[in-house]
């Protein structure tokens, strides 16, 4: 306001002073008036200049904005997905230990039945004593026993 009340009276004493015929107060007023007008036009420039650099500045901060929203969205996905592997892992461990445990007893279960059928194959289920087979397979480990026994006997007198 100040500035176009000094642009008004600039312009009344340069016209006063043409009427008077002034010449050295008229271009002393319009060098007044032409240095207010550069400062306008300064002030207008830098305030476009100050305009420009904001709104670059905005559409850098919209540009960041949305590839901090993409990225963030990417995140989520690869969270997600990772959410779904953990689950999937977690089952498999589980299905996994559910047939080894199940694995184990059907083992326990075999072992036993097999220990079962090797006594009913070598006793007597009545008495209890020991059928034919059994005095058999005794008299076969008996035997090996005793070569075994012979064989070490005889290395050990031999190399003295």
């Amino acid at each position: 306001m100040a500035a176009n009340l000094r642009e008004r009276y600039l312009n009344l004493t340069s016209r006063l002073a043409a009427a008077r015929g002034d010449t050295y107060l008229q271009i002393a007023s319009q060098q007044q008036l032409i240095a207010l007008i550069r400062d306008k036009q300064k002030a207008i420039a830098n305030n476009t200049l100050i305009s420009a650099r904001l709104n670059f500045n905005y559409e850098q901060q919209n540009l960041e904005i949305s590839r901090l929203e993409h990225e963030s969205k990417l995140q989520q996905k690869l969270l997600a997905v990772a959410e779904d592997k953990s689950f999937w892992q977690g089952l498999t461990v589980i299905i996994t230990c559910v047939c080894l445990l199940l694995f184990a007893v059907y083992t326990f279960k075999q072992v036993r039945q097999k220990k079962y059928f090797e006594v009913l194959a070598l006793k007597d289920e009545l008495t209890g004593i020991a059928n034919r087979r059994a005095i058999l397979n005794l008299k076969q480990s008996v035997m090996l026993q005793n070569k075994l026994n012979q064989l070490i006997n005889f290395y050990r007198y031999r190399s003295f």
